[in-house]
């Protein structure tokens, strides 16, 4: 559609798979350089793409998908567009948000490892720095700060070493 020059693609088709279906998508030797492993499972769906002036990072690997690109990249004005054609499980995901996340130079919100559904955004008012800490489980998780002091700024109290995060929670702390 209206995104097909930015993207260096046009899909085809979107193929919803079957329950319990599933495909592989291979990393090509460009996909190899950029941190993806062997092999992936993508799931649920798989777009049939057509690569135009895209580069292609990876391919399915079964079926009539067989070779066809799964995840490519267009150069586009000053930047870069990625496109990934398929439900890929988290391992994927995280070489290619981490490969992005190096060569961009993105800096970490905090120094914290956070648990399965915990989010951190930065936002800023140009001066101060607040942290927004969002559970988006049914059950506490627990965060360790890392050595990292902060405020909470709904009750101005200082925070550092572990906090919890009820069930559905959220914070909002300052970076001291």
């Amino acid at each position: 559609g209206p995104l097909r020059k930015v993207l260096g693609v046009w899909v085809e088709e979107m193929d919803v798979l079957c329950d319990g279906d599933r495909n592989t998508v291979l990393p090509t030797p460009a996909g190899k350089k950029i941190g993806l492993a062997d092999g992936y499972k993508a799931e649920v769906f798989c777009d049939l793409l057509h690569a135009e002036s895209a580069e292609v990072l990876a391919t399915y690997g079964e079926d009539f998908y067989a070779g066809r690109p799964a995840l490519t990249v267009n150069k586009f004005g000053k930047g870069r567009a990625y496109y990934v054609g398929s439900r890929n499980e988290e391992a994927m995901l995280a070489a290619l948000y981490g490969h992005l996340v190096q060569e961009l130079g993105i800096e970490r919100v905090m120094k914290a490892e956070l648990p399965e559904g915990v989010t951190a955004q930065l936002r800023t008012d140009g001066c101060r720095r607040f942290v927004f800490l969002m559970n988006f489980k049914p059950a506490g998780q627990r965060i360790d700060l890392c050595g990292e002091r902060f405020a909470d700024v709904l009750t101005g109290e200082s925070v550092e070493g572990v906090v919890e995060l009820v069930a559905f929670g959220s914070m909002v702390l300052e970076k001291r």
